[in-house]
């Protein structure tokens, strides 16, 4: 009788085949409706959704969608 295999990473988002929020490749910082609340409680917003968050929020997105933010829109340098 073999041993079972023991398997790496999170097995809930490879199952799923989504992608966990460390796998996102967007940095709401540098986005044009990103801003800080001043809010402790909530530090991050999204002027687009229209929340804030403890988290950035391509982070909640992905985590709740499974999908990269679709609202995201480089900021313009000055």
């Amino acid at each position: 009788m073999q041993k079972p295999v023991p398997r790496r990473g999170n097995r809930d988002s490879e199952a799923m085949g989504k992608k966990t929020p460390e796998d996102k490749s967007i940095n709401c910082r540098q986005c044009r409706h990103f801003f800080i609340t001043y809010d402790s409680r909530f530090p991050y917003g999204c002027r687009v959704i229209g929340f804030k968050s403890r988290d950035l929020p391509s982070v909640v997105v992905c985590r709740d969608s499974g999908a990269a933010c679709r609202s995201y829109s480089l900021r313009k340098k000055k």
